[in-house]
């Protein structure tokens, strides 16, 4: 037998040599510390890992939803973590059965995602303010790379001569992305006249030698602000406007699974959603 902070330090530690991403790691991390203060709580004490009952998680569930207030998405990521968690512990001989796999997800309500046209993002470049922060958005744009990846490319990562980037993106997986001609003269005029830092960081100021993910989430609600736009504009907001226009002009979804360095074309497969214009014109070409 096996106490559970024990088990959740072990899986943890494979989590990493899995080459598993710090941000994935950390919320794990979170979500075994929460659960651990509600069994410590429930049964009065540590608990092992083996006495883990069907009935407990789906009060932990409850708990999550209902006293915490928490998103049923949010309820069921954290209860993905001990599945995982368990599921793991099942290999190793920790537990005789993996009890979170009958435990339902919550139901969640399917909201449309919002995305971008090609005219509303010119309008959101256009309304950006600062300088370095429009280069980074036009490079999550026009490459739809992550957020995460734009504030940790690095400068040897860019080589505007062959118009290529190479992107490290979750899970240290190494993906090569294309420059287009509109986002390779918005880089080389940065490089040649604006940025002004030593750093190692591509996308940096001479302050604080890199930008946050804040600053720049800052930039684009403003920005969206600015341009009249009403939706909730994200950086993720961009990257899905980048996937669901290439779809729409025609881009073979493999190609798309390739460009965002997904590791399953199922997960390409939530951009091939259709807008109500589209489906109205459909049923009338008939």
């Amino acid at each position: 037998m096996i106490i559970f902070k024990n088990a959740t330090k072990e899986y943890l530690e494979y989590l990493q040599s899995r080459n598993k991403s710090k941000m994935t790691v950390n919320g794990y991390n979170k979500c075994y510390d929460y659960f651990s203060n509600f069994m410590e709580k429930r049964y009065n004490g540590p608990f092992f890992i083996d006495e883990i009952t069907f009935e407990d998680i789906e009060s932990y569930q409850n708990y999550l939803l209902n006293v915490r207030g928490l998103k049923p998405q949010s309820v069921n990521l954290y209860t993905t973590s001990i599945r995982s968690l368990l599921t793991y512990s099942f290999k190793k001989g920790w537990v005789t059965k993996n009890v979170a796999l009958d435990v339902e997800n919550i139901d969640c309500e399917k909201k449309e995602r919002v995305y971008l046209s090609p005219q509303e993002i010119d309008c959101l470049l256009n309304a950006v303010k600062t300088d370095v922060v429009y280069e980074a958005i036009a490079t999550m744009v026009y490459t739809g790379m992550r957020i995460s990846e734009i504030t940790e490319l690095k400068m040897d990562a860019v080589d505007l001569d062959v118009k290529m980037i190479r992107v490290l993106g979750k899970g240290k997986k190494e993906r090569i992305l294309p420059i287009s001609e509109k986002l390779h003269s918005i880089l080389v005029h940065y490089l040649d006249n604006i940025r002004d830092s030593d750093s190692n960081y591509f996308f940096a100021t001479n302050k604080s030698g890199r930008l946050s993910q804040a600053y720049i989430n800052s930039g684009i609600k403003d920005a969206a602000y600015e341009a009249g736009i009403t939706a909730l504009v994200s950086a993720h907001n961009l990257r899905h406007s980048f996937a669901t226009n290439l779809i729409h002009n025609n881009v073979n979804i493999v190609e798309v699974k390739s460009l965002l360095g997904h590791a399953s074309i199922k997960t390409t497969g939530i951009y091939l959603h259709c807008d109500k214009k589209k489906l109205i014109e459909a049923v009338n070409s008939l």
